[in-house]
């Protein structure tokens, strides 16, 4: 289980039961660690979690999200925005499309159109 889940799970265990969280924290954390089994990996996440502890009593004391919190919770759901098609784009030179094997980065559908676009640049520019 995520090291985060089971402090969440804590966490919410212990308010249920009347417990403060400064009494709380200590223990919550403690079993959200036991978790990771890696100490180097334990180490992070004691640094993240601990790191996170307002926004923990925050959530704990149910006080609103701060207006930064909103803002990402938005870019994590993206119910409102249309899906990005996997459509290539057109040959910056000739207009013909891009074969599905190129690179991802090609603006070009060969080398010969690139090879033109270069040279009627290099030639419009010293006209």
């Amino acid at each position: 289980m995520n090291p985060s889940a089971v402090l969440f799970e804590q966490l919410a265990a212990a308010r249920h039961e009347g417990e403060g969280f400064a009494d709380a924290w200590p223990d919550a954390l403690a079993a959200a660690l036991a978790v990771v089994p890696v100490k180097s990996e334990r180490r992070e996440w004691a640094a993240v979690l601990g790191g996170m502890v307002g926004t923990w009593r925050d959530a704990f004391d149910r006080v609103p999200a701060h207006r930064h919190e909103r803002a990402l919770s938005l870019l994590a759901d993206s119910s409102d925005r249309e899906p990005m098609l996997a459509v290539r784009d057109e040959c910056q030179h000739c207009n013909g499309p891009i074969a599905e094997g190129k690179d991802r980065r090609a603006i070009f559908c060969s080398d010969r159109c690139r090879r033109n676009a270069s040279y009627a640049r290099t030639h419009t520019v010293a006209a």
